[in-house]
């Protein structure tokens, strides 16, 4: 996977998890306590044991608009103990197959001819948190994610293994949030990043450190409360990203429109998500 693709894997993030941390658009990862460059350690044996069944509604679908662009939409739903089960964007369709406590296999399927073009191999902890995800075409592992996390639960760190390069964030939570972290390329560090929770608006909803998925339970407990500032400065202290949040919530308090103000940028991005 090239540093473009790590770069589109985030962009990707950004509409499913704005409120989460994720934003990843031109070149930047970003990880707004809800989307990596983008859309990371040690593993241990974890036992066989399922992770908490979640009660509270879950995200039906998402749909994101750029600027005023025609809307990219996603769906997902969800098995009987509440774990994502599909998950389905304009041109893909993924399939979660949990094949014991710790094992996760995870299909990508073309809409244009169902032909498989992507399998992510994924080990979870005992809390049903993804340790290690792998990316595999053809039966090749082409990118390979690695995640560490605190005793909390929360993700503390990214680690992203490229033939061409290494990838890692470091997070620090501060009261159920990631404040802040630090980029480094192949251990150079190359930004630091300043995340603002809103402490308004508690988060009832899976947007946490950082997801490639929206699931509450895969990428580490959820982020407490809602993100609405980001900033990401170079090495030079220049500010090179920097993105503000207006979310809006239903009567029980769960988001159904965020929109993204791209500071630097002058333009927009709006995400609405439908609850079942």
């Amino acid at each position: 996977m090239k540093k473009i693709d790590l770069m589109l894997n985030v962009i990707r993030a950004i509409r499913i998890a704005i409120g989460s941390i994720i934003l990843i658009a031109m070149g930047l990862t970003i990880v707004i306590g809800m989307a990596s460059c983008s859309k990371e350690n040690t593993l241990t044996p974890a036992p066989a044991t399922q992770p908490p069944v979640i009660t509270t509604k879950k995200v039906s679908q998402i749909s994101y608009s750029y600027n005023g662009s025609a809307s990219e939409n996603e769906s997902m739903t969800y098995d009987a103990q509440g774990r994502l089960a599909t998950y389905t964007e304009d041109d893909h369709t993924s399939n979660f197959l949990y094949t014991s406590a710790t094992k996760l296999e995870v299909t990508r399927r073309k809409k244009s001819d169902n032909s498989i073009d992507r399998i992510y191999d994924c080990t979870m902890n005992a809390h049903g948190a993804i340790t290690e995800m792998l990316f595999k075409e053809s039966n090749i592992i082409k990118y390979t994610y690695l995640f560490e996390y605190n005793s909390d639960g929360y993700l503390t760190k990214i680690k992203g293994i490229n033939p061409g390069y290494i990838y890692e964030e470091f997070f620090e939570i501060v009261d159920g949030n990631a404040t802040s972290s630090k980029l480094y390329y192949d251990g150079v560090q190359s930004s630091n990043r300043q995340y603002f929770p809103d402490n308004t608006k508690p988060n009832k909803t899976f947007f946490s450190t950082w997801t490639y998925w929206p699931s509450a339970t895969l990428f580490g407990k959820p982020s407490k409360y809602h993100l609405k500032e980001f900033k990401d400065f170079n090495m030079s202290n220049t500010l090179t990203w920097h993105s503000k949040y207006m979310i809006e919530t239903d009567a029980q308090g769960y988001p159904v429109k965020i929109t993204t103000d791209f500071i630097l940028q002058g333009t927009k991005g709006i995400t609405n998500y439908s609850f079942q």
